[in-house]
């Protein structure tokens, strides 16, 4: 009978055949296996070197933070020392001027007013230059600035000058103008006698303040009559920023090389003159005098007394003081006195002379009145001396030998207070005077040019001049002066200009 479908069972695939298909999948599942391990070899070194890298970026991002917050703390703190300059900077602006004062002479009003003429100047220079920085620095505040005047002088050497020009009396000098100029920062700075200085601290003082932050605009004044003062100017003459900042002050005519230079201009009205202080004195000659000899420099005045004694000093040298001209006798017909008390004249002495005469008055010969030479730097000079024949020397010699060393105050001057050590006795004449006077002169005198004693027996210039070729000289500092002298300022208060 047959079976059903149902009924029926699958069968088994028959077993592989031999052990080939067993070693041959043996070998896929190991081969699988090495696979997987490799595989997983490669996913942990990937592994491990993900992590590392993420360490060192963390210890990358950490540095970086680390780095980010002290660069933030040095830029604050940089932030705030540059705001701090800043407002320093800002704190205490000034505007410095270097004048050089034998280039910027005050008016001749001014000088002989001393001590209000000294406030005049400053109260001006102040209140122009003021209005000159405002126009200069329109988009500031130039209220608050300070103004720093700085004035380089030979005090002494200027004190000669006016006194020459007769805006100073021979007695006098500038202490009481330039103390009452120094208000505030403005003063004078006495360079002392000697060429360049002047020149020199003005220049070293320009570099001290040229690079100064604070210092917002610099005046230049007296200094475009003197070429020398170009170099300082060289480094600044391309530069836009100093042509805005830095200024002339105009007051002497100045050289042409100056006039091409881009630094603005700056004019003081009514503090400074415009031309060189004059050469001669500019006191008034005696009326009826044609040759050109001033009078003794006198503060105005009502006093006739203080004319007459002047004339009447004149008259009784039988001469006019200075060159030697005998004094003429005046018209006939007598000359009324002048309106202004101060003019004095020959005619004042001649009111009872009989008018058909020559009028001299008679007297004793006076004694010659003592005076200093000048030069035209207003640098004080020594008298030349005449030529010592060696038998004049040789004979002051013996007798310095053999008495001793003479006392230079008791011979040269006549004064000698006594008990200094040095020999008297019988007065030095003649050629052996001379000797020992040039015998003093080789001692410098502490003051040199500035001395004003007229019984000073020590050296004022070097005795030798030009041939002098010692080292060590003690008038190694004056050596380069002019000795051509100028003035002659008389001990009587007269000056005579000497050409």
């Amino acid at each position: 009978m047959a079976q059903s479908p149902a009924m029926e069972f699958a069968t088994a695939p028959p077993p592989p055949s031999g052990n080939f298909d067993i070693s041959h999948r043996l070998e896929a599942f190991r081969r699988s296996d090495r696979e997987r391990e490799q595989l997983l070899e490669e996913l942990v070194k990937a592994y491990q070197n993900q992590s590392a890298q993420l360490q060192e970026t963390m210890s990358d991002l950490a540095n970086e933070q680390k780095s980010r917050r002290e660069w933030q703390r040095q830029s604050q703190h940089v932030q705030e020392q540059y705001s701090r300059s800043q407002q320093l900077q800002e704190a205490n602006p000034f505007v410095t001027v270097l004048i050089d004062g034998d280039g910027a002479p005050f008016l001749d009003s001014l000088y002989t007013r001393g001590e209000e003429g000294g406030k005049e100047a400053a109260y001006k220079l102040d209140q122009e230059l003021r209005k000159q920085i405002a126009n200069l620095h329109p988009n500031e505040n130039t209220s608050h600035w300070d103004i720093v005047v700085n004035i380089f002088v030979n005090i002494d050497g200027l004190t000669g000058k006016l006194r020459a020009c007769g805006l100073l009396h021979p007695g006098a000098d500038l202490s009481r103008f330039a103390q009452s100029f120094g208000i505030k920062m403005f003063q004078f700075i006495d360079v002392g006698f000697g060429k360049e200085r002047a020149d020199y601290k003005l220049r070293e003082w320009f570099r001290l303040f040229v690079n100064n932050v604070q210092c917002k605009h610099i005046v230049l004044g007296g200094i475009c009559h003197d070429n020398g003062y170009l170099p300082m100017l060289d480094p600044y003459l391309h530069d836009p920023a100093q042509h805005v900042r830095i200024s002339f002050l105009a007051t002497l005519p100045p050289q042409p090389a100056y006039r091409s230079m881009l630094f603005k201009p700056i004019r003081v009205e009514g503090v400074f003159r415009s031309d060189h202080l004059p050469n001669r004195p500019i006191l008034p000659a005696p009326i009826g005098s044609s040759n050109g000899v001033s009078l003794p420099y006198r503060a105005a005045s009502n006093n006739h007394e203080k004319v007459d004694s002047v004339v009447l000093e004149r008259a009784d040298s039988r001469t006019n003081g200075l060159n030697g001209v005998p004094i003429a006798s005046p018209s006939p017909t007598p000359t009324p006195a002048p309106e202004n008390g101060n003019a004095a004249s020959w005619a004042r002495v001649s009111k009872t002379v009989d008018n058909t005469k020559e009028f001299q008055v008679a007297g004793k010969k006076p004694t010659p009145v003592k005076y200093i030479l000048y030069n035209k730097d207003n640098e004080r000079l020594d008298p030349p001396l005449p030529t010592v024949d060696k038998a004049s020397q040789d004979k002051l010699f013996r007798r310095v030998k053999e008495q001793g060393k003479v006392c230079n105050n008791y011979h040269l001057t006549g004064k000698c207070p006594g008990k200094c050590g040095f020999q008297h006795g019988e007065k030095l004449q003649g050629a052996e005077l001379t000797a020992l006077r040039f015998r003093a002169r080789t001692r410098a005198c502490g003051q040199k040019s500035a001395c004003e004693d007229y019984d000073c027996t020590m050296g004022h210039v070097c005795p030798y001049g030009n041939q002098c070729h010692g080292e060590g000289c003690p008038f190694d500092d004056v050596h380069h002066i002019d000795l051509t002298p100028s003035y002659k300022f008389y001990q009587d208060d007269r000056i005579e200009v000497i050409h």
